[in-house]
């Protein structure tokens, strides 16, 4: 969390630096190039399809939306949402205080991230880096990847047909469903001495998690008898048939 302020300190001041937009939103046309950065403070900045913001795009207080197709170097947001259509590129993403909504075919080269808000990744999004969370959810659809680690703290995290190289959880509910993929450790850690919940694992049919499956904490395993996991540390697997436990 105290990365996360430093993000906001540091956003807030590159704004000021660039002489941001305050106060009214940023509209961008479909098919449109921007050579440099979009920033604004108190407004939307939204980009049509098919646009290419060769820059960051830096907002605070407002929706970032982007069209079908488009592109953008880094996007960041604090108090507010991102939204990308399908086909969207983006060499990072970042939120604090907002959601991320991911259309099929995003790709995002770098890593993801948001504080308190949901991630939703549609089908056949690939982020070459790391998925992470603090305060929310994690879902994504059939074919999507993620190269790095992908995590949330209080969140739970729904896989169906996605992939990722590893998981990590705290306090959040997983459920890898319909041949979903872990190729390494699923790890939920320890709680903070305040956490007494009891998160519900779901190895569901086809899942396979390549690596051992980690438990700092008690949780409730279910297995099905159609997946493939590694060794178990730290809770006793319950087999399930059937679409769910």
């Amino acid at each position: 969390m105290f990365r996360k302020s430093l993000v906001f300190i540091a956003l807030l001041g590159l704004l000021a630096a660039c002489g941001a937009s305050v106060n009214q939103s940023i509209d961008i046309a479909d098919g449109n190039t921007v050579d440099g950065d979009l920033t604004n403070v108190n407004g939307a900045i939204r980009v049509g399809s098919g646009s290419e913001v060769k820059g960051r795009i830096n907002n605070v207080n407002g929706l970032i939306q982007l069209g079908n197709d488009s592109s953008a170097r880094a996007i960041n947001n604090v108090n507010g949402a991102i939204r990308l259509g399908e086909g969207v590129r983006a060499a990072s993403i970042e939120s604090v205080n907002g959601s991320l909504d991911l259309g099929n075919g995003v790709h995002v080269s770098g890593n993801a991230s948001a504080v308190n808000g949901r991630i939703r990744g549609n089908n056949q999004v690939r982020i070459d880096g790391g998925l992470s969370t603090v305060n929310g959810g994690i879902e994504l659809g059939k074919g999507s990847e993620v190269a790095g680690k992908l995590s949330s703290v209080n969140g739970s995290i729904v896989l169906e047909g996605a992939r990722a190289s590893r998981l990590e959880t705290t306090s959040g509910n997983v459920q890898l469903l319909n041949g979903s993929e872990i190729e390494g450790e699923l790890r939920v850690l320890q709680p903070g001495r305040s956490d007494t919940r009891v998160p519900r694992i779901v190895i569901g049919e086809g899942s396979r998690v390549g690596g051992p499956l980690i438990f700092q904490r008690t949780v409730e395993l279910f297995v099905h008898d159609s997946a493939e996991i590694g060794t178990i540390e730290g809770a006793e697997a319950v087999p399930f048939s059937g679409n769910a436990p």
